[in-house]
């Protein structure tokens, strides 16, 4: 049910998922002293009117991904067992998002001869992984009490 205390675990991890859109994951300083940003979209230089640097569509494609499997998720509460394997799903897509961002600042900054300070908006993946791993928990409850309920009638 949309009521249930999962739907709000799944549905706070859809929205740090989707916040990766609007904040910026990593600063990269260069050696010359240029500042980069980085979000899920790219490297964007940091001055007026920046541009892209380096594309990071698999980032955001990825993200994007992530989020419309969490509307998915909590919309397919009557069927338990396909909600259970989905949120495995975007667990292990969530682990792998976070190790893509990081891949890809990484790269990024080693192209551009420069540093890099990770900033508390890159851990949004690894949070929603834990709150994804609790809306499962909610899950199997609710699948084992319909289950106890059913061998009692």
């Amino acid at each position: 049910m949309l009521q249930r205390i999962q739907t709000v675990y799944l549905f706070i991890s859809a929205i740090l998922i989707v916040s990766l859109f609007g904040v910026s994951s990593a600063n990269i300083f260069s050696t010359s002293g240029e500042l980069y940003i980085y979000n899920v979209k790219g490297i964007y230089s940091a001055i007026e009117n920046g541009g892209l640097v380096y594309p990071g569509w698999p980032v955001a494609l990825m993200a994007a991904a992530l989020a419309l499997l969490h509307v998915v998720v909590i919309f397919l509460y009557k069927k338990r067992q396909a909600q259970m394997r989905l949120t495995i799903l975007s667990i292990l897509m969530e682990t792998g998002l976070a190790a893509v961002m990081y891949y890809f600042i990484s790269k990024g900054s080693a192209l551009l001869n420069a540093d890099f300070n990770l900033e508390v908006p890159f851990v949004f993946p690894v949070i929603a992984a834990i709150l994804d791993y609790l809306g499962w928990r909610g899950i199997v409850k609710d699948e084992t009490l319909i289950k106890s309920l059913d061998r009692i009638r």
